[in-house]
């Protein structure tokens, strides 16, 4: 595989990361310690991260390494992220109600 190709799915694989804790370009970069400007150029495939940046990322959002390098998912991965999405859902299911509660008492 060749670096190109190599760096556009590295990108797209923590562009998912970063949609997965349901941050902006702006949060994730931040939450990273990069700019905005040099997540978008990864996310791009334009430009990568630093091996020493791969493996803090991994750190920070519990994604395995491998994952981030290979694509390549476990059974643990899978049911880690269907238990997160359940609860992002769940989540905002709660903020929906809260919002309507405010509504009605703010009233």
């Amino acid at each position: 595989m060749d670096n190109i190709k190599l760096r556009k799915e590295i990108g797209k694989r923590i562009e998912e990361i970063k949609e997965l804790h349901n941050m902006t370009n702006k949060e994730f970069a931040e939450y990273i310690n990069t700019t905005t400007q040099q997540l978008s150029y990864v996310i791009r495939g334009e430009r990568g991260f630093s091996i020493s940046k791969l493996i803090e990322i991994s750190n920070k959002t519990n994604c395995p390494i491998e994952y981030i390098l290979t694509g390549k998912k476990t059974e643990v991965d899978i049911e880690l992220k269907k238990k997160i999405k359940e609860l992002k859902r769940k989540n905002d299911e709660i903020a929906k109600k809260l919002d309507e509660i405010n509504t009605y008492v703010c009233k």
